[in-house]
């Protein structure tokens, strides 16, 4: 997994703390749409989004609470990352989502459609989130048929 693990926590710009800010949040739905916390997928989510990322970020609060500036990035992320980021990095972002919903083995309708909300989000259309996902290495689930229109 490329995202974000390749972001240095000691040297952020705004578009990663955005990045990380809108990967935690599609990320957390994903693991709760299926209405079970897997074990595969907070162990995912832990190592993906390491305390030291969510702290220098300003994210993660000394209780360990997601903070203000959590939120407030995620909203700014959800207004502006598809102006931000170029297609490439737009589907690393996909990708991640990819693995976050098929880290329990199975590919949910419902995460699956958080992953298709979030790869729209991102103006990502729906030909390219469907060449893309089929292009993935490795996909262990097939991936249903995106159902929104460009």
């Amino acid at each position: 997994m490329i995202f974000p693990t390749r972001l240095d926590p000691q040297r952020l710009s705004d578009t990663d703390k955005l990045c990380v800010a809108f990967g935690v949040y599609i990320a957390q739905q994903i693991v709760e749409a299926d209405g079970l916390l897997d074990a595969d997928e907070l162990k995912l989510l832990t190592t993906v989004f390491p305390d030291e990322l969510l702290t220098a970020c300003g994210f993660l609060s000394s209780e360990g609470e997601l903070t203000d500036v959590m939120h407030n990035a995620r909203d700014e992320a959800i207004a502006s990352l598809r102006m931000r980021l170029d297609l490439n990095s737009k589907l690393e972002l996909v990708t991640f989502f990819h693995d976050t919903c098929v880290a329990d083995g199975e590919l949910h309708e419902k995460e699956f459609e958080i992953l298709i909300h979030a790869a729209s989000a991102l103006g990502v259309t729906t030909t390219q989130l469907r060449g893309h996902l089929g292009s993935l290495q490795g996909m262990r689930t097939p991936v249903p048929p995106v159902r929104r229109g460009d």
